[in-house]
C-alpha cells in the first residue's frame, strides 16, 4: 500500500536518507510535490503540468530503498505509483538517478524492467577526500593556488549572518554570465534554519571583499555537495576559486568527510568543457548521472 509520508522518526531512515528527501526539505519548496512510500520504498516527485519529476528541486531523485527486497516488490510499488499519477493526468515520469556513491537507491536495471528508458547521460564529478592532496592538482592549478596565496587571499567559513551578502554576490556573478540563481534568498534561509548542521557558507576574501563563494550542503553525514560556486568577474585573474576549493577540501577532511560531490558538468548530456576541465585539474573523478523517462499517458 502507498501512503503519504508522515514525519520520519529520528534514527529510522535519516542516517542514510539524503536531506533532499526529508519532509522538512520538501515542505520548503512550495511546489506541487508528492512524497510517497510503503514499507520498502520512498519516493519524492514534483508535479508540473503533465510531467512528474523525481525530484526537480534536488540534485537527484529516484526510488530510495528503505528495506532490502526483491525486484517484484519494486515493480508492484512502481505500478501503484504509475496508476496514481495517471489519475492526476500525468503523461510522463522523469527520474534523475543519484550518482553511484549515494547508497540505497534502486538499480538502473530495476528502472529499465519497469519500462523506464535512458533519456540522457550527464557527467557528475566528485573528489574522494581521503585520497586528495595538492599532489592531485594539475600544475596549472597549483601555480594559480600559489599565486592566490601570495596575493593574500583568505579562506573564510562564513556565519549564517553572511547569507544575504553571499546570495547577493552569487546572483551578481551569475548575472554577469547571463545566468540566474536557481534558489531564492528566502528559500535558502529556510534551508539553513531547517538544517543548521547541513548547510554552510564559504568564501575567499581580500580586505573583506568577497572574491569567490559557494554554498555547501551535507546530503549525508560523510558526503558534502558543492553548490552555487561563483567568482567575481573582476578578480578571476587572482584564481580565488582554486584557493576556495583547495581550502574547502582541507576543511572537510578535518571534519572526517569522505567525499565532495562537485555536481554536474554537463547540460542535457552535453559536456561543459571548461567546467569539466577545471574540476578535472582540481583532482576530480567522473561518474555518470542518468536521467530516465517513462511515458504513462
Amino acid at each position: 500500500m502507498i501512503k503519504r509520508m508522515g514525519p520520519i522518526a529520528l534514527g529510522e531512515h535519516k542516517d542514510f536518507l539524503p536531506i533532499y528527501f526529508h519532509n522538512e526539505y520538501v515542505a520548503i519548496q512550495n511546489d506541487q510535490i508528492l512524497s510517497l512510500d510503503n514499507e520498502y520504498f520512498h519516493l519524492v516527485i514534483t508535479l508540473k503540468e503533465n510531467i512528474a519529476y523525481s525530484f526537480k528541486q534536488s540534485p537527484f531523485g529516484s526510488f530510495f530503498i528503505k528495506k532490502p527486497t526483491e525486484i517484484e516488490t519494486f515493480l508492484d510499488f512502481e505500478s501503484q505509483i504509475t496508476q496514481k499519477l495517471k489519475q492526476k493526468n500525468i503523461k510522463k515520469v522523469i527520474i534523475r538517478q543519484p550518482p553511484s556513491y549515494y547508497p540505497h537507491f534502486v538499480m538502473r536495471q530495476w528502472l529499465e524492467k519497469a519500462d523506464y528508458r535512458l533519456k540522457t547521460q550527464d557527467v557528475n564529478q566528485f573528489i574522494t577526500l581521503s585520497d586528495h592532496s595538492e599532489n592531485n592538482l594539475h600544475k596549472m592549478e597549483l601555480r594559480k593556488l600559489n599565486n592566490a596565496e601570495r596575493k593574500g587571499l583568505l579562506f573564510s567559513h562564513d556565519p549564517v549572518s553572511s547569507l544575504e551578502e553571499i546570495h547577493s554576490f552569487i546572483a551578481h556573478c551569475r548575472l554577469d554570465v547571463g545566468l540566474t540563481v536557481n534558489i531564492t534568498l528566502d528559500k535558502l534561509k529556510n534551508l539553513f534554519t531547517a538544517f543548521p548542521t547541513s548547510y554552510d557558507l564559504y568564501s575567499i576574501r581580500q580586505n573583506k571583499e568577497i572574491l569567490a563563494a559557494c554554498v555547501v550542503s551535507k546530503p549525508l553525514s560523510d558526503i558534502y555537495y558543492y553548490y552555487l560556486p561563483a567568482t567575481h568577474p573582476d578578480h578571476k585573474s587572482k584564481s580565488p576559486m582554486v584557493l576556495l576549493l583547495v581550502s574547502l577540501i582541507e576543511s572537510l577532511k578535518s571534519k572526517g568527510a569522505r567525499l565532495l560531490d562537485l555536481g554536474l558538468s554537463s547540460i542535457n548530456g552535453n559536456k561543459q568543457s571548461g567546467l569539466y576541465a577545471f574540476k578535472k585539474r582540481m583532482g576530480a573523478a567522473d561518474t555518470p548521472s542518468w536521467v530516465f523517462e517513462k511515458e504513462i499517458g
